[in-house]
Formats: structure tokens, sequence, C-alpha cells
């Protein structure tokens, strides 16, 4: 009994030494698309495969919070097998990887749709209190039902708004929460590491504020961080562990370009500058298993450039890699997704240009990725304005990524390449 009792004091020793020298998995990160990106409603089971970064034996993909049995492949890659019972109707799923021990991933968006050759868009009103503008906006499940939400930004209230779905395209206003200032940049991650999803938005005075959610679509202000001096009220957010200890960190790009590492309660040591840029998406770009940062608007010798900073797993980074956009021309947005299937993340980057006409006009790039950090020449299109945001998607469900493009000359306009 003395020997069993020792060794049972010998073993909760150990978790406690592990627990205080901090060693964890790191929060997961998932890339897009997810392959297939997406079905057919009313076929079989099917193999779904997850690649990212950070994965460990034992992670898990869930599909709308709900484990999902679960092959681990490699660090950057998982497998896991969807019932018939998940796809039996039209929708739209959010798969999301845990790490044992670790917080939930960025939420990938899986779509269960009949292929069709084009795509059609059917506006659906919906009145805010107090005719507030919402340009801004992120997407999760904030009450655990199943159907995809909307957080937005309320200009005129100085707040973010969450509006639930009923799961049909139509939505309730939950409650609006107050900020500093106008929020101009919104994403969603597990910050505290509850399982739940929170909020994180910019507002127009260079404020990060922090909303933890508590699971039946409201929130909780929990903290405000400033960005400080090199702050300007364009703001781009998103998240990650770049640090590998297990929690999310924030990225925050508004000319400055900032990063909050995370403590375990949701809150965040003081912004440190890596860089510059308006705009931020992230990826492990060189392969390796490391989180690195792509900035557009990067003000380098007076041109607005795209920078590329890989991670060193720390938390910090190595001098940017800079792509000079073409002449006469701003980068002003950055996604990243693999859009010609090869396993490298690639880079789709938009731009906007001011001609002799005073017009102002836009572009986008393609940069295919080398997998080693670099990218290759890029492929334009021409836009039907500035670009102000780019989104990675399969729009009408053929198995192939689509682009959305926001134009920041008429809030009503939206592009698809």
């Amino acid at each position: 009994m003395r020997l069993a009792q020792a060794a049972s004091i010998c073993l909760l020793l150990s978790f406690a030494a592990l627990s205080a020298f901090g060693q964890s998995n790191p929060v997961p990160f998932v890339n897009q698309p997810l392959v297939p990106s997406a079905v057919a409603p009313g076929g079989p089971d099917f193999t779904l495969t997850v690649n990212g970064t950070g994965f460990v034996s034992g992670a898990t993909v869930n599909w709308n919070g709900m484990p999902l049995t679960t092959t681990f492949v490699s660090t950057a890659q998982l497998t896991a097998t969807v019932p018939d019972a998940n796809i039996a109707t039209a929708g739209t799923a959010s798969v999301t990887v845990n790490n044992p021990g670790a917080g939930r991933s960025n939420p990938a968006f899986f779509t269960v749709t009949f292929a069709v050759p084009g795509v059609v868009f059917d506006a659906v009103p919906f009145d805010l209190p107090n005719s507030t503008t919402s340009p801004w906006a992120a997407v999760g499940d904030f009450n655990g039902d199943g159907n995809l939400d909307v957080a937005l930004a309320e200009e005129n209230l100085d707040a973010v708004g969450i509006l639930l779905g009923n799961g049909d395209g139509t939505f309730q206003f939950s409650g609006s929460y107050s900020m500093a200032s106008d929020p101009v940049a919104l994403v969603n991650g597990d910050f505290n590491g509850d399982g739940l999803p929170d909020l994180a938005a910019c507002d127009g005075s260079g404020n990060v504020s922090i909303f933890l959610g508590k699971g039946n679509g409201t929130l909780q202000a929990l903290a405000t961080y400033y960005l400080g001096l090199a702050s300007g009220i364009t703001c781009g957010l998103a998240t990650g562990d770049f640090n590998g200890d297990g929690k999310l960190d924030i990225i925050a790009a508004s000319a400055s370009l900032e990063i909050l590492l995370g403590n375990v309660d949701g809150t965040f040591q003081p912004p440190q500058i890596i860089g510059g840029g308006y705009s931020v998406a992230v990826g492990d770009y060189n392969g390796g298993g490391k989180l690195d940062v792509a900035a557009a608007g990067s003000l380098i010798a007076g041109s607005s450039q795209l920078a590329i900073l890989l991670g060193n797993g720390n938390g910090t980074f190595q001098p940017p890699k800079t792509y000079a956009p073409p002449p006469n021309t701003y980068s002003s947005s950055v996604a990243t997704a693999d859009f010609n299937g090869d396993g490298k993340l690639d880079l789709a980057v938009g731009y906007y240009s001011v001609p002799p006409s005073h017009t102002l006009e836009g572009s986008l790039s393609v940069m295919l990725g080398n997998g080693d950090g670099t990218f290759q020449n890029p492929s334009t299109y021409t836009a039907s304005g500035p670009v102000t945001g780019v989104l990675p998607m399969d729009l009408n469900g053929d198995g192939l990524l689509d682009l959305a493009l926001t134009n920041g000359q008429d809030s009503n306009l939206l592009s698809v390449l």
C-alpha cells in the first residue's frame, strides 16, 4: 500500500512539474481548403482530410463542435470519418481541430451542397437596432447549436453585435457589446481554452478588445490593449499559437504589425511590434511546423509591399522577405490557401491603384507557394474596384476554391472569381 501511495504521489508530482514548466501541446492551425471542400447532401460516409500545422497524436477533428473518428497522419495532416447523418441536408459546417490539453483551432468551413456551374447571391435584409452599419464581420457558432452565427461591427454604436443563425439563412439579434471606438476588424478564437468561441475586435483608435464567449450567444468584455502610436484606423486581425505554448495569440495589423501573446485566462501580454502592414494572413509557408505571417500594406522604402515573416516558433520572427507591388499599385489585403492542390500554401493579394483619372482601380494577384517560404511570380486579375478584402471559399460546390472580393469604393459590391 505504501509503495502504491508513493507511486501515486510521484505521478502527481510529475504532472505538477510538467504544468509548472508550462509543457503543453500547441493550438493546431487548419488550412483552407478541406479535402474535399464540398459534398452533395444525402451522400454516404466519407473521409475528410484536414491539412494544417501543429497536429499531435490524439488530435480530434470536430464537426460543428462534435468529435469525429480521427486518424493522425502527420503533424501537418489528419483524416476523419464524416458520417452520412452529418451531410443528410444542405448546409455549412464548421470544422475545427483539438489537440489534447490545448485550445481549439481556427474554424474552416465545409459546404454540403449540389455543385452548380455559377454563383448567384440573394440579399436577405436584416434590420439592426438603431440602423447600424456593418461592413466587417466574423463567423462562428457562438451559442453551440450547430448553426453559424455572425459577429458584426456596429460602427455608429461603437459596439460589436451578435446575430444568432437560425440555420436557414436568417438571424436573430442577440445583443451589442460596447467598445472604446468603432470596430474595424473582428476575429474569433478560443482564447481561454474553455472550448467556447471568444471574440477579438480592433477599433479605429488602435485598441484590441477581448470578449469571452459564454456559449449561449452572449459575450463578456474582458480586456482592451492599445497597439501604440504607430497604429492607424485600418486594422487586420489573425489568430494562431505562434510560440507553441498551447494558448492562442493574436496578430494585429494596423500600420505596425504587432503580436499579443496569449495567457491561460484569455488575457494577453503587452503588444510587441514585429513589422508593418494593414492586412495579415497566417500559415506555415516554409513547412517548418511553425506559424508564419504574410502582411499586405507593409510600408518599406515608401512602397506598400507584401512582406513574409517566417516564425521562429517562440513568438518572434525572422526579417521579412518582401515582394513589391506592380507600379503605382498598393497592396491592401491578403489571404492564404492551397489554390492548386500541391500541398503548399499560396497567397491571394488584393491591390488598389490611382490612375491619372483619379478613379480608384483594383486588381488581384495569386502567388503560388514554393513550400520554402518563397512565392512564384503572380498571376494577376482585374477587379471591379480597389480590393479591401479577400475570402477563399468553394462557392459553387465543385471542389475548387473560389475567391470573393470586397470592394472598398462601393460597399454594396462583391466580386467573385
